[in-house]
């Protein structure tokens, strides 16, 4: 596999060395190109269904597509788990290899479900989590995929909370992308979920669209070349330093650390800083 490719560029070539000069360092990273006949990176999912009343109707029946979808793509190689959630959680599905009996039972679980009940979102996710983390490994992309319309009302409500939880499980080494589905979801709270959570956010505005866009997140997954991206900048004492846009970052005295989570094949990230 070949490097990645990173570039660093400033606003200018020259820097005042006797009064303080404010400037942008624009950061380029581009994952490796997949090498010819290389075999995807496997995977390790769990994907987190709202089957709530307001799913009802065509939301679920598309959703339902979406991940069927997805499970006849998937390999022995992979792993994966079902969760449906109302004010209830079910854990519909834990398998650690995808053999062509394992899907045929996982679709039939997943033709069956049918919408009822309240949000209990909060738990729906974190047993995905819980259920990622527990095949979690190195070797594979392990992430969450949350697919819901709704706003969390039972359970675990508060945004901070929620956001919080994602970047420790970030931390640990589960990812989370979500998908909002229609107009009455809570779109800051997913999105702070995704963004804390080392995943990609995805509104969807047309239930046609649930198969489109969570099939380009899996074909992302299933291509990823740079696994776990941390940059680490430093910086002399005198230098102030601001990242700039919604990107998860620590300061470490004089260090800046940055988390980009994995990138699929020839994905280029732009990352600017503002010094002084």
């Amino acid at each position: 596999m070949q490097a990645p490719k990173l570039t660093i560029r400033t606003d200018a070539q020259l820097i005042s060395n006797s009064v303080p000069t404010s400037r942008i360092l624009e950061i380029e990273l581009t994952a490796p190109e997949a090498t010819l006949g290389r075999e995807s990176t496997p995977l390790n999912l769990a994907l987190v269904i709202d089957r709530s009343g307001s799913m009802g109707g065509g939301k679920l029946e598309q959703a339902k597509v979406a991940v069927r979808q997805i499970l006849d793509l998937l390999r022995p190689a992979d792993s994966v788990s079902i969760i449906d959630f109302d004010n209830i959680v079910t854990v519909d599905a834990e398998v650690n290899s995808v053999t062509p009996t394992e899907r045929s039972e996982m679709i039939a679980r997943v033709n069956r479900l049918q919408a009822r009940g309240s949000t209990n979102l909060g738990e729906g996710w974190l047993q995905g989590c819980e259920s990622v983390a527990r095949r979690l490994s190195d070797g594979k992309v392990n992430r969450t995929l949350l697919l819901t319309d709704g706003q969390a009302n039972q359970g675990i409500t508060d945004p901070a909370d929620l956001s919080h939880h994602a970047a420790a499980l970030f931390e640990r080494g589960v990812a989370t992308s979500t998908f909002g589905i229609g107009l009455d979801f809570n779109e800051h709270l997913l999105e702070a979920m995704a963004n804390n959570g080392g995943g990609n956010y995805y509104y969807i505005d047309r239930d046609e669209r649930i198969s489109e866009l969570l099939m380009q997140e899996f074909k992302d997954l299933a291509a990823v070349t740079l696994k776990n991206v941390v940059l680490e900048f430093n910086f002399p004492a005198s230098v102030a330093v601001e990242l700039l846009g919604d990107w998860r970052s620590e300061r470490q005295d004089n260090k800046l650390v940055i988390n980009l989570s994995d990138l699929p094949a020839n994905r280029t990230v732009n990352l600017f800083i503002k010094i002084l």
